[in-house]
């Protein structure tokens, strides 16, 4: 804000202190600022309160021409208290003060430092009628002439005669009304200090809550969120209180300007309950006073909403609630933290400091409220010093239960291991007993094992074998039929896929019956063994060889183009078929007949190719030639 342009303190203050002096004789209804006030401006500050006369308005209706008539300047009572204070009163208040000529007009401050006051007007002299200069949270920040968080009025003091000023106040809270006299320079360097002081507090608030909110991060732990959410509740309320919110948050917003303050502190209200629960256990150690707090933070909550909606109560009336509930709140938080401390709880002792704190500037504002304490310097920011020391004293709090919770879980810690390294010995003792019932246990076990696994061998063994018995034949090792079944399935599959053929061929041994009755079924055997043996190793390895019973073969020719391609592979057959065989100690000579079917110009079943090749194959025999191919008369 610039002060510079009401310029420099100048010379003739010190004449307007001598004509405010002078005029304290003359007959003039209105107070007169007293020779105390020279003393006082000589460093360029007044405090008028005691220097001005107040006239109660309950009904609002009084104007600046009314304050003119005899019956009214009459009613005017001096006030005694350097800081009137009315309390949470609907009326409007009338202050009136006379000062002295002065040549040149000296240019002063008139500072009202009360943010939260709905209406502040000032009544100036300008000739014959009254100039009046508008202020109040009621109005924007933009309409303020002096842009200032406080209500700063321009007060120039009369030149030629004694003049006469009028102060009207009308607020929904309580009406305190601090007045101060400022020469421009003064008001300047104490608006620096106080600007510093504001910003080490306010600054102070806001490393807390960063610091807590870290922790919180960390730790996961709900009393800093509660910690984090009451300080910024509170900040809140403060700034807003101060007239730093109306300036920088919400200048344009008249209403929420008006409701923020009662918003705020319930808020905090809510979350010191929270806070408190869960630091001190309530729930678990003080169920009556756990319940007493739940209340108290539902009511809180609900003022919050009410404020913050404009709904059910007005201001007024929001804020003696806040300031009933601020009191009940802080007695019962200190109630706790003293049964908390009782019971030997060691961080109560910040927790107990620190609301005990609380509670004294808390009580020192509410009984300024409602006009039981004077308005002074500490029941008028009390609260923001009770505020600073409660915040850091449960921040030590904070941080004692952590080392608190370090040291306790140390604690159990050692105790366990303790515990452990006992149990530890105990097992010790019984394990060396069971070492060695162990070891022959295992012994045993192992040898079972040893057992099994030869036992789990032979299974297998005599698996493959009975599965290789299930699909082969016992005499040649050949595959039997159902191995036949399954391996042309696969190369019908394969032909079909491919557009090829497949030959079956069924061979019948000739003079097979004479050799086992010459020489006996251990040299037919013996031959059948070995004819098995040599058409495994004529056919193509794509081909397969099986034994039907008896003297019956079947040779399986896959991957054909056309059907004389199998003729190739009957001419090896049949020749490897008249070898003679040595059984018995000799030799025998035999042949074969072979009937031929193909997959798919014939049949699509192994049982009917089968068939086919048999009639072949007997036609053979009758005809008596060396091999016969069954040609049907249809495809």
């Amino acid at each position: 804000m610039q002060v510079d342009r009401w310029g420099r303190r100048g010379r003739a203050v010190a004449a307007v202190l001598g004509y405010m002096l002078a005029s304290a004789v003359l007959a003039q209804p209105a107070a007169r600022l007293p020779l105390a006030t020279e003393a006082a401006l000589a460093d360029g500050r007044a405090v008028v309160g005691k220097q001005v006369e107040y006239l109660e308005d309950p009904q609002r209706q009084f104007t600046i021409d009314s304050m003119q008539s005899p019956e009214l300047a009459a009613r005017f009572r001096p006030s005694r208290a350097e800081q009137p204070n009315f309390g949470y009163s609907s009326s409007a208040y009338w202050f009136r003060f006379t000062m002295a000529p002065t040549a040149p007009a000296a240019k002063l401050l008139l500072e009202v430092g009360l943010p939260s006051l709905d209406s502040v007007q000032l009544y100036t002299p300008d000739g014959a009628a009254y100039a009046v200069q508008n202020a109040g949270d009621q109005l924007p920040w933009e309409a303020r002439l002096i842009r200032h968080r406080n209500y700063l009025f321009e007060l120039r003091a009369p030149a030629g005669a004694p003049a006469t000023y009028y102060l009207r106040v009308h607020s929904s809270s309580a009406v305190t009304v601090p007045l101060t006299l400022w020469t421009a320079d003064a008001f300047a360097d104490h608006e620096r200090h106080a600007q510093l002081a504001y910003g080490l507090f306010y600054g102070l608030l806001i490393a807390l809550c960063l610091y807590n909110l870290a922790l919180l991060v960390a730790l996961r732990d709900l009393a800093y969120l509660y910690y984090v959410a009451y300080v910024t509740s509170m900040g809140l309320g403060l700034f807003t209180f101060d007239g730093f919110a109306f300036e920088y948050l919400w200048p344009t917003n008249v209403w929420w300007a008006n409701q923020a303050l009662a918003t705020m502190f319930a808020s905090a209200i809510v979350f010191a309950s929270m806070f408190t629960r869960n630091f001190l256990s309530t729930f678990v150690h003080e169920p009556k006073l756990d319940r007493v707090a739940v209340a108290i933070a539902v009511i809180a909550a609900t003022i919050a909403v009410c404020s913050a909606t404009g709904s059910l109560f007005n201001y007024r009336q929001l804020m003696q609630l806040v300031s009933y509930l601020a009191a009940a709140g802080a007695t019962l938080c200190l109630l706790t933290a003293i049964r908390g401390l009782a019971r030997g709880y060691r961080p109560a002792r910040f927790f107990l400091l620190a609301w005990l704190t609380m509670l004294v500037c808390i009580m020192l504002g509410v009984l300024r409220n409602f006009t039981i304490l004077p308005t002074n310097f500490l029941t008028m920011n009390g609260l923001h010093l009770g505020l600073a020391f409660d915040v850091l004293l449960l921040s030590f709090a904070l941080v004692d239960r952590i080392n608190l919770m370090r040291r306790d879980k140390l604690d159990a810690q050692m105790a366990l291991l303790d515990g452990a390294q006992q149990h530890e010995r105990e097992l010790s003792a019984r394990v060396e007993e069971r070492t060695l019932a162990l070891e022959e246990a295992n012994r045993k076990l192992r040898a079972e094992a040893f057992e099994r696994e030869a036992l789990l061998q032979k299974l297998g063994e005599s698996e493959t074998r009975m599965r290789h018995l299930a699909q082969h034949d016992a005499l040649t090792g050949l595959p039997n039929r159902l191995s036949l079944h399954e391996r042309f399935e696969l190369g019908a599959e394969y032909a079909k896929r491919n557009r090829h053929k497949l030959a079956v061929m069924l061979i019948d041994l000739d003079r097979f019956k004479e050799l086992n009755d010459t020489r006996g079924h251990a040299a037919g055997d013996e031959a059948l063994v070995a004819l098995g043996a040599r058409l495994r190793t004529t056919v193509r390895g794509s081909d397969t060889v099986a034994r039907l019973g008896g003297d019956e073969f079947v040779v399986l020719a896959a991957d054909l183009d056309e059907r004389d391609a199998v003729r190739p592979v009957l001419d090896k057959i049949s020749d490897v078929i008249g070898i003679p065989v040595s059984v018995g100690g000799g030799t025998w000579s035999l042949s074969a007949s072979i009937g031929v079917a193909f997959y798919p110009d014939d049949a699509h079943t192994l049982d009917d190719l089968l068939k086919l090749a048999d009639r072949a194959m007997y036609s053979d025999k009758a005809e008596r030639k060396r091999r016969g191919v069954h040609s049907p008369a249809q495809p």
